[in-house]
């Protein structure tokens, strides 16, 4: 049996992945810059940052963005580089959580609400690629 989905009802499956999403994750992270694995506080330009960390109160990574300059240049690393920014998702229990109820569908509402909430925190010219 096939269904026809229209634009307004992928916009509200949209909107509904979004508020799970907004319900589930914190609005209030701790934001911490890195340059080869050491923290970087205010980083003058992105050249100076490999990677981007979001911890909840707790102090437990929840995202990381990997940037070109944190892939070694083997061939596993100039695959991962065209794929960069790369935001992923550290806790497995909220990955696996999202891709046990919305499959892929949950990536481009998680940007979206990414975005919202901690888009200021991320450097000029940072637009993510890949969301693992």
């Amino acid at each position: 049996m096939k269904y026809i989905i229209t634009e307004s009802q992928k916009q509200i499956i949209f909107d509904k992945i979004y508020d799970y999403i907004d319900n589930l994750l914190s609005h209030s992270m701790i934001v911490n810059f890195f340059d080869d694995m050491e923290e970087v506080n205010f980083p003058e330009k992105i050249s100076h940052i490999d990677s981007i960390a979001f911890y909840n109160d707790d102090y437990d990574r929840q995202f990381t963005i990997y940037l070109e300059n944190y892939w070694m240049d083997n061939q596993f690393g100039m695959i991962r580089k065209k794929e960069s920014p790369i935001l992923s998702i550290n806790e497995p229990d909220i990955k696996n959580q999202l891709d046990g109820m919305f499959g892929n569908h949950w990536r481009e509402p998680f940007l979206k609400w990414f975005y919202f909430h901690y888009g200021h925190e991320l450097p000029d010219g940072i637009k993510i690629k890949t969301i693992e």
